[in-house]
Formats: structure tokens, sequence, C-alpha cells
């Protein structure tokens, strides 16, 4: 089993990867990119995402994804309910959440 795990931070994005096998733990990779998303493009947010994912996966295929997020408490946003709907939108523009979508849509 591959996990990602992710944690969009107002000013550090991070990232870990855990592969396990029959319960063993095979794999633990960690990464970080500095991205104070006030002072940067929040547009470019996604760009950050697949380098981090790559970076820790290549071309494994992911059984499951984890987010936290607190970018959107930064100064980047007006409100943090502002802060939480243009980040899922982000988020949303990233491939994780079309791979949840589809599994969502297939559990009905």
């Amino acid at each position: 089993m591959n996990i990602l795990g992710w944690d969009i931070g107002g000013v550090n994005t991070k990232a870990a990867v855990i592969k396990t096998r029959k319960g063993t733990v095979r794999e633990l990779k960690t990464a970080i990119k500095y991205f104070p998303i006030w002072k940067k493009d929040k547009e470019k947010l996604p760009a950050v995402l697949e380098k981090l994912k790559n970076q820790l996966t290549g071309s494994t295929k992911l059984d499951g994804v984890g987010v936290a997020m607190t970018a959107e408490l930064s100064d980047a946003y007006q409100t943090k309910r502002k802060g939480v709907i243009i980040s899922s939108i982000v988020w949303n523009r990233f491939f994780l959440i079309r791979q949840f979508s589809s599994w969502m849509q297939n559990q009905t």
C-alpha cells in the first residue's frame, strides 16, 4: 500500500509517503518546500504539489492520500472561509481530488 500525506501550510508545504507490504513499512520518505503563500503567487501551489509528489513517488501508484492545510489561515486570504474555498479549488485542480471524486461517484 502506498499512501501520500500533505501538509499545505502558510509558509511550508510538506509531503510524506509511506509504502507498506503485508503490514510492514518498506519505505518512508518526506519532502518540504518553502512556499510562503502570502508572498508567492497562490496559483503556483499546484506546481509545488506536483514537484513534491514526483520527488517522493515518481510514477508509483497511490492507494490513498491525506491532506492537512493551514494555508487558508495565512494573510493571503481575506477570511478563513475564502482560504478554504480557494485552497479547495487549487486542490481540485490538482489530480488527487479527481481520483477521489471518481471513487466517490462509484460508491453511490
